[in-house]
């Protein structure tokens, strides 16, 4: 536990240290971590030029819960009259790891040939986390080809997940940068594989007159016994014109496992 609490406190610190509104961000990260610990961080501060010419500064924050991801990014957009101040926008969004759907690292590496596993950095890697929210899509015409054919024949497209692509490079963030996000992207794939690892749901079924077709029946599923057993408790219904509590004559549960 004093890990974890170390964690969350590295990533105030690293937020305070962008200089980048700390206050804001901060707040609105610590609004979407909830009650949860932070388990792995980055933190990247980056600044674009728009087509005016004009310094842009922006933020991203990924951290990890034991169950969720959490990615907050904060624009900044300057003022559009002489009398006005910039003003930021700030967005979170928090996502079970059982949504995460696709986990995608490019590296670069300037000189394969010297290579040396686990000694080697990377000079930029990308990073692109898909959860189905968003998707690119790119067209293109689609043809038979025959150069001289004149005739439609539609469009060829592909859809790729682009909830969120990042890329970070020695040259512009450091070397240091590099390594924690290679560091957050291997924590991000483990819990990710430990959700797929959850085991199937079993299912507890209540009747009011078991046997019978006419019965009421409800049904929950869950992934643990505990679960299992609130639920059966939580079911206060009336079969027969009769209250019944708990398990009852008149009421019966059966615990399915799908595995057995």
């Amino acid at each position: 536990m004093r890990e974890t609490r170390v964690m969350t406190e590295d990533l105030r610190v690293a937020i305070e240290r962008s200089g980048y509104y700390p206050g804001l961000v901060t707040d609105a990260v610590a609004s979407a971590l909830g009650p949860e610990p932070v388990t792995a961080f980055f933190v990247h501060h980056d600044a674009i030029f728009d087509p005016g010419m004009e310094v842009r500064r922006h933020m991203t924050v990924l951290a990890l819960t034991p169950t969720r991801l959490v990615y907050s990014h904060t624009d900044e957009h300057p003022a559009e009259e002489p009398d006005e101040r910039p003003r930021a926008e700030t967005s979170t969004e928090a996502i079970r790891f059982s949504r995460v759907s696709s986990v995608s690292l490019t590296r670069v590496v300037p000189d394969p040939a010297s290579y040396v596993p686990g000694v080697t950095m990377p000079s930029e890697v990308i990073l692109t986390i898909g959860w189905n929210v968003l998707s690119h899509v790119e067209l293109e015409p689609a043809h038979c080809g025959d150069d001289t054919c004149e005739a439609d024949h539609g469009y060829l497209g592909t859809i790729t997940a682009d909830d969120l692509t990042l890329r970070v490079s020695e040259a512009a963030d450091g070397e240091e940068a590099v390594r924690q996000v290679l560091s957050f992207v291997s924590a991000l794939s483990e819990a990710t594989a430990r959700a797929g690892d959850l085991p199937p749901a079993r299912r507890v079924c209540s009747t009011d007159a078991p046997g019978l077709a006419w019965g009421r029946r409800r049904c929950v599923y869950a992934r643990c016994r505990p679960a299992l057993d609130a639920a059966a408790r939580g079911w206060q219904h009336i079969p027969n014109n009769r209250r019944a509590t708990g398990f009852g004559t008149h009421e019966q549960t059966r615990i399915h496992d799908p595995r057995a």
